[in-house]
């Protein structure tokens, strides 16, 4: 396999990464897909394993995501590949849509008024107020 890693050339897959997106292939658990690598690789140091997850994910190989309070990597079939958009016309259409109006607050004037407020507070369950 070989694909092109941005700010690089063509590049083949290490065995390692070659491994690491065939394990993924349905969903892997984070601890489950380190475990399942480094016995494959048992000279493999942390950083070249983070390095090649990061290498993955940046060609789009490899994606990641929360399950049920895991992380799950599953790898992407080059085929389903989806570039996302991210150009004027697109940031256009996000601002459009953002219909509120902003408000610039004052971080001082907010710490003061939270003030007032906790004091207030505390004096009401205290039976002051």
């Amino acid at each position: 396999m070989v694909f092109e890693f941005p700010g690089s050339e063509m590049t083949e897959l290490t065995a390692m990464q070659k491994l690491i997106v065939h394990l993924a292939h349905e969903g892997k658990e984070s601890s489950a897909l380190r475990y399942a690598v480094f016995e494959a690789y048992p000279a493999a140091t942390e950083g070249e394993y983070l390095s090649d997850l990061l290498a993955l994910q940046n060609c789009k190989l490899l994606d990641g995501g929360e399950d049920n309070g895991a992380w799950i990597y599953t790898s992407v079939a080059p085929e389903d590949i989806v570039e996302l958009e991210y150009s004027p016309a697109f940031a256009e259409k996000i601002i459009a849509a953002d219909c509120g109006k902003w408000t610039e607050i004052d971080p001082d004037e907010l710490i003061a008024d939270l003030e007032v407020m906790i004091k207030k507070a505390i004096d009401r369950r205290a039976g002051k107020g």
